[in-house]
C-alpha cells in the first residue's frame, strides 16, 4: 500500500495556517482513509487556526449539481479531541477564491451543516490529529492522486484578533 503525504497552505494566511493530510485510497473497496495533523503555528495572541470543516471536490471540478457527487459515507476514528460531522449533502460555498469548489462529501463541525461555518470548539487545534474512513462507489475509476488533491480545509480563528478565517 502507498500513501500519499499533502500539504495545506492557508490560501490568505500562508504559513500561519498549516496542515498535513496522509490519504490512502483502496481502489479494490472504494475507500478513503485519511489523517489530517493541524500544523499551524500559533504566532498571534487571541489567534488558534483551528481546522473546522474538511471538504473533497473530485474531478471533475464543480460538479453541476449543489450536492456534487452523492453515495458516500463517512466516519471519524474516536477523538478526544474533535467531533466532525460526516455529511453527503451539498456543503455550500468555499470562501476565499474557491467558489467555482462543488464538494462532494466533507467533515464539518457545528450543527450548520455548511462549510463556510463551523465550531471552533469541536475543531482541531494546532498539534492535534484525527483520522477519516470515507466510501463511495463514486471513487470508481480515480486514483489515489486525484483523490488526496481534492481536499479544501477550513481554519477559524485566525488572524491577530482570532476574528478571521482562511481556507488551504
Amino acid at each position: 500500500a502507498r500513501a500519499d503525504t499533502i500539504t495545506i497552505v492557508g490560501v490568505d494566511t500562508g504559513l500561519f495556517s498549516t496542515a498535513t493530510v496522509v490519504c490512502e485510497f483502496n481502489a479494490q473497496t472504494n475507500t478513503l482513509t485519511f489523517t489530517i495533523t493541524n500544523t499551524s503555528a500559533i504566532t498571534q495572541p487571541g489567534s488558534t487556526s483551528t481546522i473546522t470543516g474538511i471538504g473533497f471536490d473530485l474531478p471533475p471540478l464543480g460538479n453541476a449539481s449543489p450536492s456534487g457527487l452523492n453515495g458516500f459515507t463517512g466516519s471519524q476514528a474516536p477523538s478526544a479531541s474533535s467531533t466532525f460531522v460526516f455529511s453527503d449533502a451539498a456543503l455550500g460555498n468555499v470562501p476565499h477564491g474557491f467558489n467555482t469548489a462543488v464538494l462532494d462529501f466533507g467533515f464539518l463541525t457545528g450543527n450548520s451543516g455548511n462549510f463556510n461555518s463551523g465550531s471552533v470548539n469541536d475543531g482541531l487545534a494546532p498539534g492535534e490529529s484525527a483520522s477519516f474512513t470515507v466510501t463511495g462507489a463514486a471513487f470508481a475509476g480515480l486514483t489515489e492522486e486525484q483523490i488526496c488533491n481534492a481536499i479544501f480545509v477550513r481554519f477559524q480563528s485566525v488572524g491577530p484578533t482570532g476574528a478571521l478565517s482562511d481556507v488551504g
